[in-house]
């Protein structure tokens, strides 16, 4: 994969070289999903017409697919350096406890007692 052609753009300037690159990157090759917890970079991509999802919702759609258990894996996140607003979580988790409560349950065994 080729690194992105610089464009001279005071917003991009702002942002951490990380966030910058993939930014350009994703704008290069649309559609293109832009995964970024930094509330600047996402005004800046948004700005763009990119689609900017966050972490948690990565999660959440990990967990709709039973990859992950959403509770545990975000009580592991919030013990890191990530900063995400309380609400955040709790929006996720109240999210994640009607997906499940919804949910089909699984079928039981007639044979077993």
């Amino acid at each position: 994969m080729q690194a992105p052609h610089a464009v001279a753009d005071p917003d991009l300037s702002r942002l951490g070289a990380g966030e910058r690159e993939a930014i350009l990157l994703a704008h290069e090759h649309q559609p293109a999903l832009l995964i970024t917890d930094d509330r600047r970079a996402r005004r800046v991509a948004e700005a763009r017409g990119l689609q900017v999802v966050g972490t948690v919702w990565v999660l959440e759609h990990a967990a709709a697919r039973g990859l992950v258990d959403l509770p545990s894996t975000l009580t592991q996140l919030v013990r890191t350096n990530i900063r995400l607003h309380p609400d955040v979580i709790q929006n996720a988790l109240a999210r994640d406890a009607v997906c499940k409560a919804s949910a089909p349950q699984e079928p039981t065994d007639p044979q077993e007692p």
